[in-house]
């Protein structure tokens, strides 16, 4: 990876991949679905760990567009505020889907309408894991992480780039918070400081900050502290940072994906989900499953792109106007 349109291009690839990974996670993997479909079954478990993915891309990608940006420590309200009016409208727009869609089924079917006031104010702040108030998408907790991973980074930034010691010092005080906190919910940023540092780490050796023999030692690090938790996670994250070097393919279709990833990571429970739900109540012949699972991707595909065009284009837009200084130069993330 030597060009920024390699780095463009092997991040947006590795959005598409974790994106559909995680949506045949949720088809396949957690159903009882497919079931004789023994190696479609088998791989498309691992496919929760494409959440893994997304946090070494965060790790890499935002400090990099601070960098990129000439980001000083002053300009810390204008990049939470980017990030919140990055990604909030489709988050919000998803929330109104899912609370309409709710109401709907509760009118025409058994189910219940069981959204409160209380649950659905704390969505606002990504803050339901803190008052253990459930999320109205299954998704919605990865997002709580990244929102944390934002507001401690634009705190820490300078920190990442300043000379060895305070390097080393920052990296060692992230490492010994995971370990303070290794038993911390999977809804808490602190569960997964080693993978982010395994993005962290590769933006800083890729910005010719540190050293090739200190990124070596730390991503021996972390990549100890992942080992002790999980061996999938671990593989997970050495693919990803190898991905970032050179997963710079150009492909219509991993660029569609890519493009649409953040959407289609919002929509596919409350879309395609539902389609399986559905078939899967009423049949097991293995036929209509699989063009059951074909129409639950093209519906949430299709849902995920009219959000996208709609919805979050305009907000990338939006975002991108917010700038650090004058001649920042900017990436979009």
């Amino acid at each position: 990876m030597t060009k920024q349109s390699d780095y463009l291009f092997s991040i947006n690839n590795m959005r598409a991949i974790a994106s559909m990974a995680v949506v045949l996670f949720h088809f396949i993997g957690t159903e009882q679905f497919l079931t004789n479909w023994t190696i479609l079954k088998y791989i498309s478990v691992y496919g929760q760990y494409g959440v893994q993915m997304f946090f070494v891309i965060s790790g890499f990608v935002i400090p990099f567009s601070l960098y990129k940006s000439k980001y000083k420590i002053h300009y810390y309200g204008k990049f939470v505020l980017k990030r919140i009016i990055r990604l909030d409208p489709p988050y919000l727009a998803n929330i109104l889907f899912i609370i309409c869609l709710s109401y709907v089924l509760s009118k025409v079917s058994s189910a219940q309408f069981t959204i409160t006031w209380k649950q659905l104010l704390l969505h606002l702040g990504y803050l339901n894991a803190f008052f253990h108030e459930k999320w109205l998408n299954v998704v919605f907790w990865t997002l709580s992480v990244e929102f944390q991973y934002y507001v401690l980074l634009g705190l820490i930034y300078p920190l990442l780039i300043g000379n060895q010691w305070i390097r080393s010092i920052t990296v060692i005080s992230l490492l010994a918070l995971s370990i303070l906190f290794h038993d911390i919910p999977r809804d808490f940023f602190f569960a997964h400081i080693p993978v982010f540092l395994m993005g962290i780490l590769t933006f800083q050796w890729y910005t010719r900050i540190i050293p090739k023999w200190e990124y070596i030692v730390w991503t021996f690090v972390c990549i100890l502290f992942i080992y002790t938790s999980s061996i999938e996670i671990l593989f997970v994250s050495i693919i990803s940072v190898l991905l970032l070097f050179y997963f710079t393919i150009e492909n219509k279709w991993l660029t569609f994906l890519g493009d649409i990833s953040y959407s289609l990571y919002l929509m596919h429970v409350m879309t395609g989900s539902v389609v399986i739900s559905i078939v899967k109540k009423r049949t097991d012949n293995i036929y209509i499953e699989f063009f059951a699972l074909v129409f639950a991707v093209s519906i949430s595909v299709t849902m995920s792109y009219l959000l996208y065009r709609f919805v979050e284009q305009p907000s990338q837009k939006l975002s991108s106007k917010i700038r650090f200084t004058n001649k920042s130069n900017s990436v979009t993330v």
